[in-house]
């Protein structure tokens, strides 16, 4: 059972940003709300929408159903966030993708 009251490790504004993975390219991560929403910078139709659940994971709902509704986690050093793993459906892309992000 989910707590729905749980909050993440950090502030929201926290994991905002660019990501990028050297296959894949780069996202965005902006806030709406309490939620957070993933921009695939090169495949401009598709997003994602990550909630919080509890215990450092997010439920990651793409915008297209084919791509998968998955548990993630982002890596959390330092208080400071490092990366997120995402994924697809296996039939999409078999691989998890790590996207780091970039403080620039």
């Amino acid at each position: 059972m989910r707590v729905k009251s749980n909050k993440p490790a950090l502030p929201l504004s926290a994991y905002t940003g660019d990501y990028r993975n050297t296959l894949y390219g780069k996202i965005q991560l902006s806030q709406e709300q309490n939620h957070l929403i993933i921009h695939f910078i090169t495949k401009p139709d598709l997003n994602a929408r990550l909630e919080y659940m509890d215990n450092g994971e997010w439920l990651l709902s793409y915008n297209n159903i084919l791509y998968g509704i998955f548990q993630v986690k982002f890596d959390i050093t330092g208080g400071m966030v490092k990366s997120l793993t995402t994924r697809e459906n296996p039939f999409v892309e078999y691989d998890p993708y790590i996207f780091i992000k970039y403080r620039g």
